[in-house]
C-alpha cells in the first residue's frame, strides 16, 4: 500500500510474502501502468517480513537515499566504537518491532544492545552467530527495549545499526529468544513471522525536509494481545523509540471499529478502492509526521493534509481525522 509518492520517491508499506528487491518494483511499474520506470532499492526488506519501505524514482534520488544509508552505517560504528570518527546524528534510522517468546531475563534483559557476529551460509539459507571475525563474518548491532510480556510473548522495540541478514531474527534467536512464527531459527510457534518495519526516517533527496513515518501495531494475532494491552505505537518522529500507555474503555482502545479494515485494489497490493481487507488494518493508519513531537495525531494530520494527498484511501480521510485522538500513536 502506498503511503506517499512524489517525483523523487515514493514510501510503501509492503505486504509480506512480495520480495523488497524484484517484488516490489514490479508491482510498482504495474500499478504506474510504466513497465520501463526507474524503481531506485535502496534498503531491503526480508520476503516475509512487512513494513515500510522508501524507493527512489529518479536515480539521482537514489544516488541520495544510498548516502544517506551509508552515513547512517558510519555514524551507528562511531557510536557503537566500531570505528573512529566524529559522531553524528545518523540520517537514514530504520525501526521495528517483534512479539519474540518469553519475557526479559539473563540473557535478554528488558533493553539494552546486541553485538554479534554473524556467518551467512548462503548454500543453507541460514544465518549462524559465530564467536569470533573471520572470513565472512559480520559484525551485526541493533538496540532494543522489551514493552510488554503477554502470556508466552513479548513486544519488542528494535532499532538497527546495522543491516545483516536475518539479523533480528537470529540476534533474539540465539538468546532463546525466537521470533513469534519464525519455525527457521527455532520458534515453535505457527503463524507468521511476527517483525514489522515500523518506523523509517530519512531526508528528502530533492527538497532536504525531514520525511518521517510510522506504523501502529498491526490488529491480527499476535500483535493483538499488546493491543489489548493498551499498548501504543511510537511516533517515528521522536528521537528514539518510547511507548505510551492509555486508559481507555474497551471500545476506545487500539484502533477502533471503524479502522479495522482498509480497502485495497484487487490484484494490486498498492491499494486503491477495491476489496474490504481487514487483514490489512494496520496500512490504514499509518501517517507520516514532519519531524518534531506533536501531541497528536490529529493535530499533525491537520498541519500537514498534503501528506495524504497521495494516499489510497482519501474517502476515509474525514474518518481518520474525528478518530485520531482516540487512535494508537
Amino acid at each position: 500500500m502506498i503511503l506517499y509518492e512524489d517525483a523523487a520517491l515514493v514510501v510503501l508499506d509492503k505486504p509480506a510474502g512480495l520480495s523488497s528487491e524484484e517484488g516490489v518494483p514490479a508491482a510498482l511499474r504495474a500499478h504506474w501502468n510504466a513497465p520501463d520506470a526507474f524503481v531506485g532499492v535502496v534498503h531491503r526488506l526480508d520476503t516475509g517480513v512487512s513494513g515500510l519501505m522508501v524507493y527512489a524514482r529518479t536515480p539521482a534520488a537514489a544516488a541520495a537515499l544510498s548516502r544517506q544509508v551509508t552515513q547512517s552505517q558510519d555514524a551507528y560504528a562511531v557510536q557503537d566504537g566500531r570505528a573512529e570518527g566524529k559522531a553524528a546524528a545518523p540520517q537514514f534510522v530504520k525501526q521495528y518491532r517483534a512479539v519474540i517468546a518469553g519475557a526479559p531475563d539473563a540473557q535478554l534483559p528488558a533493553a539494552g544492545v546486541l553485538r554479534d557476529y554473524l556467518f551467512k551460509d548462503s548454500r543453507k539459507g541460514r544465518v549462524f552467530p559465530v564467536s569470533r571475525p573471520r572470513k565472512g563474518v559480520r559484525e551485526a548491532v541493533l538496540e532494543y527495549r522489551i514493552l510488554a510480556t503477554a502470556g508466552e510473548n513479548s513486544l519488542a522495540e528494535i532499532t538497527l545499526h546495522t543491516g545483516r541478514t536475518h539479523q533480528i531474527r537470529v540476534q533474539f534467536a540465539s538468546r532463546k529468544h525466537p521470533l513469534y512464527g519464525d519455525g527457521k531459527y527455532g520458534s515453535r510457534q505457527k503463524g507468521s513471522i511476527a517483525l514489522q518495519s515500523c518506523g523509517l526516517r530519512f531526508v528528502h533527496p530533492d527538497t532536504g525536509k525531514p520525511m518521517a513515518f510510522s506504523l501502529p501495531l498491526p490488529a491480527a494475532a499476535p500483535w493483538k494481545e499488546f493491543l489489548e494491552l493498551g499498548c501504543c505505537t511510537w511516533s517515528a518522529s521522536s528521537p528514539s523509540p518510547s511507548l505510551l500507555r492509555k486508559s481507555t474503555s474497551p471500545k476506545g482502545r487500539g484502533l477502533g471499529k471503524e479502522m479495522k479494515s482498509a480497502w485495497i485494489a484487487k490484484g494490486s497490493p498498492f491499494g486503491g478502492a477495491g476489496a474490504l481487507a481487514p487483514e490489512r488494518a494496520s496500512s490504514l493508519c499509518a501517517v507520516v509526521q514532519p519531524c518534531g513531537n506533536t501531541p497528536s495525531r490529529e493535530k499533525a494530520m491537520l498541519e500537514n493534509p498534503q501528506i495524504f494527498q497521495h494516499c489510497k484511501f482519501k474517502n476515509i480521510f474525514p474518518l481518520m481525522m474525528r478518530r485520531a485522538t482516540r487512535s494508537a500513536f
